[in-house]
């Protein structure tokens, strides 16, 4: 250890910290030790801000990117229905739509937005689509609030901030933990207990998101 200028973690403390690893550093998955602690931090300093830091805010502020990402994703797909600009989509202009549909996909698409005109009036609006479209969408943030929470969940001393300095020992520690022989790569056997854990953490997310 030290190779990578990271720092190095006791032994106690490394085993205290790797016991309930993270789903966003089980991502960060490489063979080597240095690729893997560069995949992680690469994450981190992704949704940390510039300060290095990753605190409660940081994760509602990255929610709230997310929820206005999918609204935009959202209106840019279905709006292309809306000829005039008038940010509605009325009933004329779908039956333009289906007049030109030349196929039964595109069909098929234009009856899937006439299901969005909830309170029947001829006129779809931003609101309607967003009513559609939005709860099936959702988990996505969802998971990623989650992930963020695991990952703030680390935090050694925990004061509510996890300090790249923090995160950094921490990613070595993992790393270490699962590699048993300590040549610093992980070979055949190391990966697939790395893929399990992976596949449980997966696992605990599905469980979550049926309990919603």
């Amino acid at each position: 250890a030290g190779a990578t200028g990271l720092g190095t973690v006791a032994p106690a403390q490394a085993a205290s910290q790797v016991q309930a690893v993270p789903m966003l550093l089980l991502r960060a998955h490489a063979r080597k030790r240095e690729r893997f602690i560069a995949n992680a931090m690469r994450r981190f300093r992704k949704f940390a801000g510039r300060d290095r830091v990753l605190t409660q805010a940081d994760i509602e502020l990255h929610a709230q990117i997310g929820a206005a990402r999918l609204r935009a994703m959202h209106l840019q797909r279905y709006l292309r229905f809306d000829l005039d600009g008038d940010l509605t989509i009325s009933r004329e202009e779908l039956d333009t739509h289906l007049n030109a549909a030349a196929s039964r996909h595109a069909e098929r698409r234009v009856f899937k937005v006439a299901q969005m005109d909830r309170d029947a009036d001829g006129q779809i609006t931003t609101r309607e689509i967003l009513a559609a479209q939005l709860p099936r969408s959702r988990k996505r943030t969802d998971q990623q609030t989650w992930r963020l929470r695991e990952l703030l969940a680390i935090d050694p001393n925990d004061d509510g901030q996890l300090t790249v300095q923090e995160f950094a020992r921490v990613v070595e520690a993992v790393f270490d933990s699962w590699d048993a022989n300590g040549d610093w790569e992980l070979d055949p056997s190391e990966q697939q207990a790395v893929r399990v854990m992976r596949m449980q953490a997966r696992d605990r997310e599905r469980s979550r998101s049926l309990r919603r």
